[in-house]
């Protein structure tokens, strides 16, 4: 499992590291991965393989479609307010890709004031929804359950 968080929410990191830890029962590491991302990569590394990637959306949809060959998890999960931005024209070759659920009004996934729901990072519903569901065992259904599957 790898996490990458732009260095402009580096402020994020350790939030994101406790977030990791509890809703996915894994311990992370901060390696190092280009000059846009800081990368948590879960360790035991191979024990899930998801890449989750947070950021905005045309910036997502560029690196994402730039570095897919460096991509090696089968599942992407692309943590963005998407709105304009039509994901689904990535090609990311028979893996699954999630984006969080979008208000059906303007096509866009919120960020909701995290220390409202007990956070120390501002995260959108589907990021809430996958923390709560941490006694699922099953990691790709709870990606079903609170993302958008694009792919």
């Amino acid at each position: 499992m790898r996490y990458l968080i732009p260095y402009h929410m580096s402020h994020e990191m350790l939030a994101r590291k406790k977030y990791i830890f509890d809703s996915m029962h894994l311990w992370t590491r901060l390696i190092p991965y280009n000059e846009e991302f800081l990368c948590l990569e879960g360790f035991p590394v191979k024990e899930l393989d998801i890449f989750f990637i947070l950021g905005h959306n045309y910036k997502l949809k560029n690196f994402i479609n730039q570095n897919l060959s460096d991509i090696y998890e089968n599942t992407i999960v692309a943590i963005t307010c998407d709105g304009s931005i039509d994901f689904s024209s990535i090609n990311v070759i028979g893996r699954r890709f999630y984006i969080p659920y979008q208000n059906k009004v303007n096509n866009l996934a919120y960020l909701l004031n995290g220390s409202e729901y007990g956070f120390e990072f501002d995260l959108t519903e589907s990021e809430i929804i996958f923390y709560n569901s941490k006694k699922d065992p099953n990691i790709i259904s709870r990606l079903n359950s609170s993302f958008l599957q694009i792919h």
